[in-house]
């Protein structure tokens, strides 16, 4: 009798546990990272800095080149708190919180009533979305699946310096995510196919972006980026500027010079900082990630 008893209350002591521990994660779920914000001041919320390519996320990148581009006031916030969505990145505005860079984008053309693409035809504007659907569907799934399932610990080595502290978090990242993704990669689809394979796959994508391009600098244009250009850059600069050998890098600087001319171009323009911007140090502070330059 004293066994079962004890039994019931172990249960139920653990069933309290894990509901306060759910309760409190939506908690944090909904908590602002900057909860005394500024109006109208974009929070852009997103990875750790890291070197060579700014951010791991081709996502981040994106977004962050397109705010810049349309000179909007914001602050970045680094962190590895994900959104209600489960999503990196994530903006906070006026105490709101939006997830994915498809769905900020748009708010912010309304929101401040900026709009790089106005002078677009429709044409344009149905490729740069079919462009931006294969890049982020097939391209970077492909990306993703090469350096996180089968070059991980190269990966980690080479571009999380800067993240957390190296503690379990890290360990699951570098030894247990792979699994993961390569899961994930065949339930996708492109992992059921071999190296050679997904190189062929998405060497269509990047032979469509250079013929596209042409003899422009910009996608569409002679004169000046539209939103297209910020996520071209933001995923083609992670097979660019990445010292790690994908074969998407090695097939793009033999087959389309023009297409890493013109990555190079976006970075030139939009980020003059660049190498400044990719050689920041973490340090944990009371709330959150602070950052410092490194001396």
């Amino acid at each position: 009798m004293l066994g079962a008893t004890i039994a019931i209350a172990s249960a139920l002591a653990l069933a309290v546990y894990i509901y306060r521990k759910r309760v409190q994660k939506e908690k944090d779920k909904n908590r602002l990272q900057r909860p005394n914000w500024k109006k109208d001041k974009v929070y852009l919320v997103q990875f750790p800095v890291s070197p060579h390519v700014r951010s791991i996320s081709p996502f981040s990148l994106k977004l962050e080149t397109w705010i810049k581009l349309n000179q909007i006031d914001y602050e970045n916030v680094y962190s590895i708190k994900f959104s209600k969505k489960g999503q990196i990145p994530y903006i906070e505005l006026n105490g709101e919180q939006i997830a994915d860079s498809n769905i900020i984008i748009p708010k912010l053309k309304e929101h401040f009533d900026v709009n790089p693409d106005v002078g677009l035809r429709s044409e344009e504007n149905a490729i740069g979305h079919a462009v931006t659907m294969m890049l982020e569907n097939n391209t970077a799934v492909a990306g993703f699946n090469w350096r996180y399932g089968y070059h991980n610990g190269e990966f980690c080595d080479k571009l999380m310096e800067n993240f957390a502290s190296r503690g379990v978090s890290m360990f699951f990242f570098r030894y247990i995510q792979p699994y993961g993704i390569r899961l994930k990669g065949k339930l996708h689809g492109i992992g059921r196919h071999t190296p050679e394979e997904q190189l062929e796959l998405t060497s269509r994508d990047l032979k469509s972006v250079e013929d596209i391009l042409g003899d422009k600098k910009f996608l569409f244009t002679m004169d000046s980026p539209t939103s297209i250009d910020c996520t071209v850059f933001g995923h083609l600069a992670q097979f660019l500027y990445i010292p790690m050998a994908f074969p998407q890098q090695k097939y793009m600087h033999e087959n389309c010079p023009k297409l890493v001319e013109y990555v190079d171009r976006m970075k030139d323009l939009m980020w003059p900082d660049w190498e400044h911007m990719c050689k920041k140090e973490c340090m944990q502070g009371k709330m959150g990630w602070e950052w410092e330059e490194k001396k």
